[in-house]
């Protein structure tokens, strides 16, 4: 039989049909595996068009049989999906470093096949004008069944679990089981109120393939971005061998204003190959391990990157270096701690990385002081809290170190483990590592006083110091936000010399008031919120002073109650205040309405009522009166720093034209927006407008310049360097530095401020800012003819008013004061004026009969004279008569705002704490006899004289009082005239006149 060969049409297509079934039967086995092994959840929370679009590539990939992932991407970019055949431990938080990062991440859903041979999973992104794009799959029965077992679960009314499931992001659909829901809900009731970080673990009972165990963790975190808060989490379920098989992650915003990441995850793991990061995690107990999870897990979230990130060099990360995480944070913490204190003692400016290399290199002796560290703050560690390393030996060690700025670290830091006082090492829940240490530590006489207290925080993404030179002391917080991580790396490195400088001018400025200087700055890594970081900051703060027998060293003796008087500064919010305030509350702290000044509501606003600018214009009047003019009857001109849109200069120039509208042309001002300039003066309806509206200088309005003026903002290099040298450019009879960075006028710039031939662009600077000018700047433009009234004496009313409004907190309640305010806040007002007029006679007064001393230092003097016999006072104050502590009391009734006295009657004293009412009689006291002494006389004094001057000065102010009460009373001409020329010089001329005294009244 003949056989006809086939033509090769016929074979091939034979053989493409062939393919073709293949092809389409694999597919068709694929499809089905697909369908079969993705979790129900999956088919719920995504939409069938989306899923067609994965199912299309899991096929591609399983069809081709490659480990490969595949990035799909939604065109706006509002989600992304990643699609792998790969599945390992650690999968999601690699994925999590190489997501786009155009938007930020609002949501993520997880999931992975019943098999555990493919992941999807889903990121969605934050895009403006974008809506969600999800489908509901719950019909309302299903939502309503849920919503009962969710009120079952959680004890929440309908109305709350309605209100917390309409504040997810996708259109207030149900993605979660009610048991999801309900775990979701107690963790987010935990934290919304507090912005914190809560986690809970539950185990499951569900069986699962391979000898494994089934877990579900809830994480609710407040004020941390969801990106970061799903990357923190996944590296650490990572790196302990938990196996992610499903996540769901929500974005909501509680309050209109905090953002809240909730998360869910479901895992597998294998008890033998999971582990802990702490040593204390890997000891603990079976049944305790649930605990520990959250505990731990909670730590990581909450704790810096630099604990936990692998060195760059190295690939090594902390935690791995000495076997723990809470060892890997101890060590970073006082690494941060060993360069301020190292850098402000030796005068250096050594890195954190230089630290850190020179500790790394003495791994062996750093480990055992680490423990050693941790026993003196952790006693059921086990240990005494005594070093197990002998002294020889450690100094055996520094000794074999050849490179001396290494031994100087090393140094430096086995000094601080035992110096710091106080540590929240033990405290559960903690936000931050917190340490208290006597301000002996930082000690370096080349640079002035030496602080009584320093407290150092080391947080997630910011560093923060609280510098205090009295056990009564009060200064702002300030926050400095950071624009990039060598921003960063400079103010960090600067953190303490400035939280020092500006603590040391507080000194010198709280002299009226019974609370010495203090300052806290916190400078925030770029990219974190810092009104968190701030938050954090003071519950770092409240530790130690709340928890006082778990903070402080077994090997220290225990310590007194210790009080905080915070305020406001650069970046404080009223949210933040408030939030302050009430948390101070929940943690118990004596006097919660205390710890914060210029509170929204139960306080005195600094901006609202212009109390800082009050007392500067006072200082303004007098320095002008000084140089031959009359600001009521004489035109002058002014420049400032700071605009309409800040609380020094827009209260500035509002007073300005208040008292001096016909008077006074504000020929140039510069701000955070840009400049504006006027020889004509600029109008002063508009300056007045932008204060109202709260807008900066470059939004005054151009057609009301004359000629020669501009208004120019900071859109390029030229108007930046127009903003930054207004001050020196524009001549003026006044300038008030009412904002701006410190040290802007420096040693190196000073001659900016004079004209071509070397004559002062002003002639008076009144100092509205803090460290505008450095004390070397000063001296400089003093010598070129420059009158200069210094911060600490110009714009000391802010603070007197802080101080005053916390009095009337340690008093009353809230309700109390608000029934008083509106009078208290006017009697505070007119106080600050007469305390700012007083000072400001006593300062050129002083000038007068010493020519040769400029006025900064006078200022000085004048400080120190009073804080010196504030001190005498306080050091003396238990050994006083009856009738010396009576005669006290009425001094501090008569300095009191007459409501409040009127308000608590005879219990005014006994309600206030006795410490703080000994400071306050040492400041009343003392300012009244160095504004009346003059400082000449008693800075010769020896302190056993000033302490006889000082008690005779109780009698003969009696006297003083009983003669104006006598005045008062009668019907004089000029009786006012007298009463404050008695007020002044009574007591002095009693004494200078040898008048006696009544027997027993007085024991110099």
């Amino acid at each position: 039989m003949d056989h006809q060969p086939l033509s090769n049409s016929s074979i091939e297509f034979s053989e493409i049909q062939l393919l073709r079934q293949q092809i389409v039967d694999q597919i068709d086995g694929r499809i089905t595996d697909v369908l079969k092994s993705l979790p129900r959840e999956y088919f719920e929370q995504l939409r069938e068009t989306e899923r067609l679009e994965h199912f299309k590539a899991l096929v591609a990939l399983k069809v081709c049989d490659v480990d490969q992932e595949i990035m799909l991407r939604q065109q706006d970019g509002s989600r992304v999906t990643i699609i792998s055949t790969q599945n390992y431990p650690g999968q999601l938080a690699r994925m999590m470093h190489e997501l786009p990062d155009e938007f930020p991440l609002v949501g993520a859903k997880i999931f992975t096949s019943a098999n555990e041979d493919f992941i999807v999973d889903v990121f969605d992104y934050k895009i403006e004008d974008s809506r969600s794009i999800e489908e509901a799959d719950k019909d309302g029965n299903d939502r309503d069944e849920i919503v009962a077992e969710v009120m079952e679960l959680t004890g929440a009314t309908r109305l709350e679990v309605c209100q917390f499931i309409e504040r997810f992001h996708y259109d207030h659909e149900i993605l979660s089981s009610a048991e999801e829901i309900a775990s979701q809900y107690i963790a987010l009731r935990e934290t919304e109120h507090v912005n914190d970080i809560k986690v809970l673990y539950r185990l499951r009972s569900a069986s699962v393939p391979g000898g494994k165990q089934m877990a579900k963790i809830t994480i609710s975190a407040a004020s941390s971005t969801t990106r970061e808060i799903v990357q923190r989490a996944a590296s650490y379920l990572g790196d302990c061998g938990y196996d992610i098989r499903r996540a769901l992650c929500e974005n909501i915003v509680v309050g209109d204003t905090v953002e809240v990441a909730l998360l869910t995850f479901h895992v597998v793991f294998q008890e033998a190959g999971r582990t802990f990061l702490s040593t204390e995690g890997r000891q603990a107990p079976p049944n305790d391990r649930s605990d520990w999870v959250c505990r731990e897990m909670e730590m990581f979230l909450r704790i810096d990157g630099e604990v936990i990130e692998p060195d760059s060099n190295s690939g090594v990360s902390i935690i791995e270096e000495f076997g723990g995480l809470e060892q890997a944070e101890v060590f970073c913490g006082l690494a941060k701690l060993t360069q301020h204190k190292l850098n402000f003692k030796s005068d250096l400016e050594l890195p954190h990385e230089r630290i850190t290399r020179a500790l790394l290199k003495q791994k062996s002796l750093i480990s055992a002081l680490l423990d050693y560290f941790m026993s003196r703050f952790c006693p059921q560690r086990g240990s005494s809290g005594e070093l197990t390393s002998s002294v020889d030996s450690i100094a055996e060690t520094l000794e074999s170190i050849n490179d001396s700025t290494d031994r100087a670290i090393v140094g430096s830091f086995v000094e601080l483990v035992s110096e710091i006082q106080r540590c929240n090492f033990s405290v559960k829940r903690r936000r931050a590592l917190a340490f208290r240490m006597p301000g002996s530590v930082f000690e370096n006489l080349n640079r002035g006083e030496t602080p009584f207290a320093v407290f150092y925080v080391f947080g997630s993404g910011f560093d923060g110091v609280h510098v205090r030179f009295r056990d009564v002391a009060r200064g702002g917080m300030r926050l400095v936000p950071t624009r990039n991580q060598e921003h960063y790396l400079y103010n960090s490195l600067r953190v303490f010399e400035e939280a020092w400088r500006l603590a040391s001018a507080q000194q010198l400025k709280n002299k009226d008031i019974a609370e010495g200087g203090a300052k806290a700055v916190v400078v925030v890594k770029p990219g974190v919120d810092h009104q968190k970081a701030g938050r954090d900051f003071v519950d770092g703060l409240l530790d130690l002073v709340t928890e006082l027998k778990l903070t402080n060293a077994v090997d220290q003796p225990a310590v007194e109650d210790e009080y905080l008087y915070l305020g406001p500064d650069e970046n404080v919010s009223d949210a933040l205040i408030e939030w302050v305030v009430e948390r101070s509350r929940v943690r118990h702290y004596a006097f919660p309405s205390t710890i914060m000044s210029s509170k929204p509501l139960s306080g005195i606003n600094h901006k609202k009522y212009g109390v800082t600018s009050e007392g500067v214009l006072v200082f303004l009047r007098y320095a002008l009166i000084e140089s031959g003019v009359d600001p009521d009857r004489d035109a002058f001109t002014i420049k400032l720093t700071g605009g309409p849109d800040g609380d020094v200069g827009g209260n500035a120039i509002r007073i300005l034209i208040r008292d001096y509208a016909d008077k006074v042309a504000i020929v140039g001002i510069s701000d955070g927006t840009g400049s504006a300039v006027d020889p004509q003066g600029l109008n002063h309806e508009a300056l007045l407008t932008l204060v109202e509206q709260g807008l900066g200088i470059s939004r005054f309005p151009h057609d009301l310049l004359s000629a020669n003026g501009y208004v120019s903002g900071l859109e390029g290099e030229s108007e930046i360097a127009r903003r930054n040298n207004m001050h020196n450019e524009v001549t003026a009879d006044v300038f008030l530095p009412a904002g701006g960075r410190p040290s802007t006028m420096n040693a190196t710039n000073w001659r900016d401020f004079l004209n071509s031939t070397g004559e002062p662009s002003s002639a008076i600077i009144v100092e509205g800012a803090n460290l505008f000018i450095t004390d070397e700047a000063r001296d400089y433009l003093g010598q070129s003819g420059v009158a200069i009234v210094k911060d600490s004496s110009a714009n000391k009313c802010g603070v007197i008013c802080s101080s005053l409004e916390i009095i009337a907190a340690m008093l009353l309640s809230e309700k109390e004061f608000l029934s008083i305010k509106s009078i208290y806040v006017e009697e505070v007002l007119q106080l600050l004026r007469q305390l700012a007029e007083t000072e400001a006679l006593g300062l050129f007064n002083e000038r007068l009969r010493q020519p040769e001393v400029d006025l900064p230092r006078i200022s000085v003097m004048i400080s120190r004279q009073m804080i010196r016999l504030a001190d005498i006072i306080n050091d003396g104050f238990e050994g006083w008569l009856p009738e010396e502590h009576a005669s006290a009391n009425e001094f501090v009734l008569a300095y009191l705002p007459h409501s409040l006295v009127s308000f608590l009657g005879d219990s005014t004293i006994e309600r206030i704490p006795p410490n703080y009412r000994r400071h306050l009689v040492a400041a009343i006291l003392s300012s009244r006899i160095v504004y009346r002494e003059g400082c000449q006389g008693l800075a010769s004094m020896h302190d056993s004289d000033l302490e006889q001057l000082i008690r005779s000065q109780l009698y003969y102010e009696k006297q003083v009082r009983e003669m104006i009460n006598q005045l008062e009373q009668s019907q004089l001409p000029n009786k006012e005239e007298m009463i404050r020329i008695l007020d002044f010089a009574g007591a002095r001329g009693q004494r200078d006149l040898r008048m006696p005294k009544i027997a027993g009244k007085a024991k110099p």
